[in-house]
């Protein structure tokens, strides 16, 4: 989870909205409401990139592969 004092202050690159975080299974995401895109967090690094935000299909696609990665890292 990111500090909420940093929270306050991080906006949406493209259309300077604020953001919110979300989980969803294991990883963590900045969302904007108003451009409807992802930005991931890596490491507790927020990642927000223009070229790194994603759709909710780019972001379901990519919970799917982190997920298959994971599943077959405990095997």
């Amino acid at each position: 989870m990111l500090d909420t004092n940093l929270l306050a202050i991080l906006a949406c690159p493209i259309c300077k909205n604020s953001i919110t975080q979300i989980e969803e299974g294991i990883e963590h995401a900045l969302y904007c409401s108003a451009c409807e895109l992802y930005y991931p967090i890596y490491k507790g690094i927020p990642i927000l990139l223009k070229k790194e935000a994603r759709t909710r299909t780019q972001w379901e696609v990519f919970l799917e592969k982190e997920a298959l990665a994971t599943y077959k890292e405990d095997r």
